[in-house]
């Protein structure tokens, strides 16, 4: 007892300062050599002594809402910090700032391993003691960071942390690269399964059986520790021609570019009925039933994690609608198609893609059109579109709609697009914007509803007119001429 006293008695005396000269003080480093034997803290902490091992800087420490340190440290220079309550116990956390940034935070009641050898920027603690355990022995340092690189290649890789409930997890690359019960907080490690040790392009998890997240591994897309996915966490990311991956900076919700390179993840919200909704793009993406208001996620299945140039989706086994996804045409989070909205959508080369946004006055047709949506004021017939190919086929009724997209090399329709009713040409229209087009022109027995055109999206209204029609009133040499 009497010697713990004293002990004690040495330790505060040891970091006392006067009201007038509270700032820093050097430790009489020889004294603390004196002691050979050390202990893991125990009771709590009563003195930390911290180096400044950065540059000069304005330092503050705190504790339990109270200042115990404030002032400029040198380079090199140290300062003891006692807690405020008796026996000069601390209350609570600790927290340190530097040149007013926080640079760390340890509890005092040992339950965080601190000692001589523990850094928190560039203060390092150099002698710690606790009530019941004296002087607090050396604190292994953490390992220095891992070099690491960008993602490039592909992952071979990947180490994940379950921030959600205990569960059965099944991970599945070309097969199932992890299968086992993890707890919250687990960690588990998936390697790569194909020819060259990669996870292929797609990883998926499952939670309970139920498919929860599919997480793209080819690099295409921003990975790394500190990536989240739903109720996983990317805690280490290998990759074949990097090696370790670094970390990845926390996703800013409006942080969004321009649709750019084509479109490799896109979510819908079906606003229509429950339907069984397919989504086809070079195969099936998507398949299932999907409620109303229920949203749902189809991923690029091309050589580089692409969605094709359209994408196509069923409802209930019928062809709905035909989505541009190769970024040529405005798409982002409010786009409708039909039934459906944009909720979020990735391209390749900008990541999450901006809110689409048409601006009113620039609608004009400019570049060709790429989409034509046409109605049927004739009788039911069936109608064959043909652009640089069979472009639509169908029978349409009185009033029916039907819409062509544009299948040479940039998506464009032909310069000529030929409507043909029964098997007999009936109409060419003109659809490299050089002619007056947009909702609203007559071609005969369609009108047109919509227009896209390559570089300014959707196209204006235009007074209504009838296309390639001439009309004639009165008689005379003039009238008889151009009606011959």
């Amino acid at each position: 007892m009497r010697l713990r006293l004293a002990f004690l008695a040495l330790v505060t005396g040891l970091f006392a300062c006067s009201d007038q000269n509270p700032g820093p003080m050097m430790v009489p480093e020889p004294l603390f050599n004196a002691f050979d034997g050390c202990e893991a803290c125990r009771g709590g902490l009563i003195k930390v002594v911290l180096q400044n091992q950065g540059p000069a800087a304005e330092v503050r420490v705190v504790s339990g809402g109270a200042t115990l340190f404030e002032g400029p440290v040198l380079t090199g220079q140290e300062i003891g910090i006692t807690g405020p309550g008796a026996f000069n116990a601390f209350e609570g956390h600790v927290t340190l700032f530097v040149d007013g940034v926080e640079v760390g935070t340890f509890a005092t009641d040992c339950a965080d391993a601190v000692g001589p050898g523990s850094v928190f920027g560039p203060l390092a603690v150099t002698f710690a003691a606790s009530r019941d355990g004296g002087f607090v022995c050396p604190v292994t340092p953490p390992p220095p960071p891992e070099p690491c690189d960008e993602c490039k290649g592909g992952l071979v890789e990947l180490t994940l942390r379950n921030n959600g409930p205990e569960a059965l997890i099944r991970v599945e690359s070309d097969g199932v690269v992890f299968e086992g019960v993890v707890p919250t907080g687990g960690e588990f490690t998936v390697l790569g399964d194909d020819k060259k040790g990669k996870l292929k392009k797609n990883t998926v998890v499952f939670v309970n059986g139920v498919e929860a997240e599919e997480i793209h591994t080819s690099c295409s897309q921003p990975i790394g520790p500190g990536t989240v996915f739903g109720d996983f966490e990317v805690v280490r990311a290998v990759s074949e021609d990097n090696g370790p991956v670094c970390p990845v900076a926390p996703t800013d919700p409006d942080a969004c570019q321009e649709c750019k390179g084509g479109v490799v993840e896109l979510t819908l919200r079906n606003n229509g009925p429950e339907a069984l909704i397919r989504v086809e793009s070079k195969g099936i993406v998507f398949e299932g039933v999907v409620p109303t208001g229920g949203e749902f996620t189809v991923f690029g299945d091309d050589k580089k994690g692409k969605l094709e140039k359209n994408t196509v989706v069923f409802v209930n086994g019928v062809e709905a609608e035909e989505i541009h996804t190769s970024c040529s045409q405005p798409i982002g989070p409010g786009t409708v198609f039909g039934d459906f909205e944009v909720v979020s959508a990735v391209s390749e080369k900008n990541g999450p893609v901006c809110p689409a946004t048409a601006d009113p006055t620039d609608c004009e047709c400019k570049g060709g059109l790429v989409e034509l949506t046409l109605r049927n004021d004739g009788a039911e017939a069936l109608i064959r579109v043909e652009s640089d190919g069979i472009v639509f086929e169908g029978v349409v009724p009185t009033g029916g709609e039907f819409t062509v997209f544009g299948d040479d090399k940039k998506g464009k329709l032909k310069k000529n697009t030929v409507v043909f009713v029964n098997g007999v040409e009936t109409e060419e229209i003109h659809t490299s914007c050089s002619q007056p087009i947009g909702p609203g022109t007559v071609f005969g027995d369609f009108v047109v509803v919509s227009a896209v055109s390559e570089k300014n999206g959707p196209v204006c209204a235009v007074a209504t007119t009838t296309a390639a029609a001439w009309s004639f009133s009165g008689s005379g040499p003039w009238q008889a001429l151009l009606a011959s």
